[in-house]
């Protein structure tokens, strides 16, 4: 890949997995710039999955019961009642509960090495 005016090389991709790499780059040098080298190890994370809470928003007659599920291998599902946004230190879902008053469910995940949900 060609060097800008100041002598730096850029390279992006959307192609790296979400895990660690190393990368390295040289450079042979020319009349103008000297030889280099330099490495780095690049740490890709990903999102973890928005929770899946069932059932839909909606008014019901008889109480229901709510289960939250996430697609995200390994992630801790956290949740709130009362319409707060969830955060590490809300209740953490583990199996699914009745709920016969109005309420409010939202949920977040958070897997290690990924971002929290949406």
């Amino acid at each position: 890949m060609p060097l800008d005016s100041t002598g730096k090389a850029t390279y992006t991709t959307s192609a790296l997995s979400v895990s660690q790499h190393y990368v390295l780059a040289t450079y042979s040098g020319s009349n103008t710039f000297a030889q280099s080298a330099d490495s780095l190890t690049e740490t890709i994370t990903g999102t973890t999955a928005t929770p899946v809470i069932t059932p839909a928003a909606g008014t019901y007659a008889v109480p229901q019961t709510v289960s939250i599920t996430d697609a995200t291998a390994g992630a801790t599902i956290y949740y709130t009642l009362d319409g707060s946004t969830p955060t590490a230190a809300s209740a953490v879902y583990g199996v699914s509960f009745a709920v016969s008053a109005t309420a409010t469910v939202k949920a977040i995940a958070i897997a290690s090495g990924d971002t929290q949900s949406g």
